[in-house]
């Protein structure tokens, strides 16, 4: 049954349509933005529900107008957009960003060249990789090897149970199930499908269709994956070892039991796993290659090409929404099809309700998507949920003796991107869109990566309203762009709440606020070097265009705060860190079945792309699991 929506919904929405859709879109545009409203999570149905109401009578009010917005001239309905826009009030922008955002996603391509949808090989398309059969009795998206069940509703008996399908459990399941252990791996999402477009993959297979993220003074996004392969199936594919320099602070600092060397040959089987290879030079996006050209007429030539888990790769720029081509090696194509084909078992659309651990074994209600219960038993239990869900798993259940320690301690790796408008094609999406890596000498908290945003998906974060959005939008085929991440000294925190659900806090640190405003400034005098006609830069209520160099250089941004800085945070870590809730092992402290491995156990800020870190910690756990306790 579809929610309603209330007339001011649906008056709010024409009027910001009008300011943005060609006319014979209009229809179609409102059409999808309604659909888009109706199947968000409920909390944010129901706040944006208020807030559409908000605008429709009392916005006006607050900007000197009489009457409702809808019926309100042009030219001051696009005043008050643009004053929202710019708005010192975080929250008031937040609540603006959720009513617009549903237009905006459901624009038409803004540019003919760009092709909204890759498809995939007719061969593969809606299915799982090879190696995964269907369970033919659930008529269902379960995946399961069958062998090992046993009849609805009785309890399924496993020498491990591990929670969570992304860079650690998948290739802890993996290993466990290589040593002649029975593994169960529980998943709440489901697979993937190739060939959607962008707004599909973004609603489909990012936790809460991608609108998580941390409060505090500024909001960052913190995008997950909820799918078969966790947050390997939407990220970059990017893949740095963990620096050698952060393991020795872990070893003396946190004086925990782990050392490089011992990582090494992780990382070796690892780059095996995973085919990581440098990008090759003609799979480099031209926005990339911009960048490059940019460093090099300012005199930096210490740019690199990134390592990535990618086989094949054809360079089709949709690494975040679903290869199309299953060349990013995540879990799902690299690990589990050979888990399953070793006598695995895997459980999709499954949600971990409860888990206990008793005496002699680990207990653990779920249930599927048809809301039927299912138990599991397991000698061992491995929860791998991520950052954001292991935590809320353990504080719930109460598991281990620091569980009231869970949930804190949160980094992000918070990140902001420029885009850079040039005279001829650009075309980012073509090619490897995070292919260029930068180390600036003077800014080391600093990492510079190439990276792409599909136009609709970028409307939504581009600090611009009326026409100087649409101009962007409609010339982003000139478009370029490049983030920088800051390796934090900020924290925060993760918890659950009745009718909320999770919560996210987070401070932005002033000196990693500071790095970044910096960070932005270089990159666009980086592109502006490289022939750019104008640069935006990732900033609200504070002059963010440039087209001089000189002017950007000179530039005073003291008067920008962090709550007008437009950024994202892709690496959520911490939450159940080393030395505070598990102990050097991954084990929780105060109990002697349950382990956590996943980025949560993280215990500092990497400064890297955290995939091969936690998939390198994994292996250890397994490797150590396997080498003390023979098979039950």
């Amino acid at each position: 049954m579809k929610r309603p929506l209330f007339s001011w919904t649906h008056a709010v929405l024409k009027s910001y349509a009008e300011l943005h859709a060609e006319p014979h879109d209009l229809k179609e545009t409102l059409h999808k933005a309604q659909e888009h409203i109706q199947n968000l999570p409920f909390k944010y149905y129901f706040l944006s529900q208020f807030f559409f109401f908000f605008i429709e009578f009392l916005i006006p009010l607050f900007y000197g107008e009489f009457g409702r917005f809808s019926k309100l001239p042009r030219g001051k309905t696009l005043k008050i957009i643009q004053a929202l826009q710019r708005t010192k009030f975080l929250f008031l922008r937040l609540f603006f960003f959720l009513c617009k955002s549903p237009v905006l996603l459901s624009l038409k391509t803004l540019n003919s060249e760009y092709p909204s949808v890759i498809p995939a090989p007719d061969r593969s398309r809606g299915q799982a990789p090879a190696g995964i059969q269907k369970n033919k009795n659930s008529g269902s998206q379960t995946m399961l090897r069958i062998s090992g069940m046993t009849k609805k509703d009785e309890r399924k008996i496993y020498d491990f149970c591990v929670i969570g399908s992304g860079a650690g459990g998948a290739v802890a399941a993996r290993a466990l199930q290589e040593n002649g252990f029975h593994v169960a791996l529980l998943e709440k999402g489901g697979f993937a499908k190739k060939g959607h477009d962008e707004l599909s993959s973004f609603t489909k297979y990012y936790r809460d269709q991608g609108l998580m993220g941390a409060l505090g003074n500024t909001f960052i996004g913190v995008p997950t994956g909820e799918v078969v392969g966790g947050t390997t199936k939407i990220n970059s594919g990017t893949c740095f070892e963990t620096p050698q320099s952060v393991v020795e602070e872990w070893r003396h600092r946190l004086h925990l039991n782990i050392s490089y060397e011992e990582l090494l040959p992780h990382f070796e089987k690892l780059r095996d796993i995973l085919s990581i290879q440098e990008v090759p030079y003609d799979k480099v996006s031209n926005a990339n290659k911009l960048f490059a050209h940019g460093l090099e007429a300012l005199g930096f030539n210490n740019h690199f090409p990134l390592n990535r888990n990618a086989k094949n790769c054809e360079g089709s720029g949709r690494c975040c929404f679903i290869c199309p081509q299953d060349a990013k090696q995540s879990t799902d194509i690299a690990m589990i099809p050979k888990f399953l084909k070793q006598g695995g078992s895997l459980f999709t659309q499954t949600e971990v309700i409860s888990i206990k651990e008793k005496k002699d074994h680990v207990l653990l209600v779920c249930k599927n998507h048809l809301g039927e219960k299912i138990l599991f038993s397991c000698q061992k239990l491995i929860i791998s949920g991520g950052a954001l869900s292991s935590p809320t798993l353990i504080r719930k259940n109460k598991l281990g003796s620091e569980w009231k320690k869970a949930g804190n301690k949160l980094t992000v790796h918070p990140a902001a991107k420029v885009l850079a408008k040039f005279s001829s094609n650009v075309q980012g999406w073509h090619g490897v869109p995070q292919a260029l890596g930068f180390k600036h000498p003077h800014f080391p908290s600093l990492s510079f990566e190439g990276v792409f945003t599909p136009p609709q998906l970028a409307a939504m974060v581009l600090p611009l309203e009326g026409e100087e959005l649409n101009e962007w939008l409609n010339s982003y085929e000139k478009v370029a762009s490049f983030g920088v991440m800051v390796k934090d000294s900020g924290q925060g925190k993760v918890r659950k709440y009745p009718w909320i659900g999770s919560f996210l806090s987070y401070h932005l640190h002033p000196d990693d606020f500071k790095a970044l405003v910096e960070g932005a400034r270089f990159m666009g005098l980086t592109y502006l070097a490289a022939g750019a006609e104008k640069i935006l830069l990732p900033f609200n209520g504070i002059k963010n265009e440039f087209s001089s160099m000189d002017e950007l250089k000179n530039y005073d941004f003291s008067l920008l705060k962090p709550r007008g800085l437009y950024s994202m945070g892709f690496h959520p870590l911490g939450t159940c860190g080393m030395g505070r809730v598990v102990d050097g092992e991954l084990k929780l402290y105060g109990s002697h079945r349950i382990y956590v491995a996943d980025g949560s156990v993280v215990p500092t800020s990497l400064g890297v792309n955290p995939q091969i870190t936690i998939m390198s910690l994994a292996l250890r756990l397994a490797q150590n699991l396997a080498a003390s306790q023979p098979c039950f």
